[in-house]
This record gives structure tokens, C-alpha cells and sequence, in this order.
């Protein structure tokens, strides 16, 4: 399956409430969520390297412009669905962040766990904290 292709799918899945299903976000307790993953500093140390790490590597590359429009597609609708099904916005701004990171190491090919587990919690309908099992 190509870039483009699957990360249309991604985009997909969470405009079909595949991954960020409505009932998630309105029965999250998204204070204790947010706590959760603030209040962690494995969980924080390991999100900021698998940033770094695709920084890095995003920087040397040059995506196409449709590669790139895509990825702020799925970040856009992230942000958006989480937005207005919460009235929060830094939960959605961290939904965001962590689509943007699974969607730049996934054009990038880098394999990393703790991507992985970001993106295994979100397609199981949930939202990642700490601990992330498959992360480590």
C-alpha cells in the first residue's frame, strides 16, 4: 500500500469515527488522561525522542506536496473531531501532535514501539497513556 493510500485511510478511519470514536471522547475522563501522560516522565522522555528522532529525519526529507497535505488533513481532523466533541482543546492539541508524529514516522519508514503503541491505542478505540505495553 503506498504513503498516500494509507494515510488516506488513516484519514478516513477517523472521519468514519473508526479510531476517535465519539463514545471514547465522551466518556474519557480527559483531566485524569491529560494528568496521566503529563505526569509521566517515561512516557513523556519517549514521545519527546520519537519527536526528535522524525524531526531529525523530516527535516532532510522533502515530502511531496500531496504526502504533506495529507498528513495536515489527518491532523486537522483530529483536532477537530476531539475539539468539538470535548470543548477542550489541549487534549485535542495533543491528539493532533500525536497524529502528526504517527503520520511523519510512518512516511519516513522509522519503526519505532512507542509510535506504534500511539497508534495500536488509537485503533483500538482508545486513548494512549501511560503505560503503552508495546512501547518499551
Amino acid at each position: 500500500m503506498t504513503t498516500q493510500r494509507s494515510l488516506q485511510r488513516l484519514l478516513d478511519d477517523i472521519s468514519q469515527d473508526i479510531i476517535l470514536p465519539p463514545v471514547l471522547l465522551q466518556t474519557l475522563d480527559l483531566d485524569h488522561a491529560l494528568d496521566l501522560r503529563d505526569h509521566d516522565e517515561d512516557f513523556d522522555r519517549m514521545w519527546r525522542d520519537s519527536f526528535d528522532i522524525v524531526d531529525k529525519q523530516w527535516a532532510l526529507k522533502s515530502p511531496d506536496a500531496d504526502t504533506d497535505k495529507l498528513i495536515e488533513d489527518v491532523t486537522r481532523e483530529a483536532f477537530m473531531k476531539v475539539s468539538l466533541l470535548t470543548h477542550q482543546h489541549e487534549i485535542a492539541s495533543y491528539v493532533s501532535d500525536d497524529f502528526e508524529l504517527i503520520s511523519r514516522a510512518f512516511v519516513l519508514g522509522i519503526e519505532s514501539p512507542f509510535v506504534a503503541a500511539l497508534l495500536d491505542a488509537y485503533t483500538r478505540g482508545g486513548f494512549p497513556v501511560p503505560p503503552l505495553p508495546a512501547a518499551k
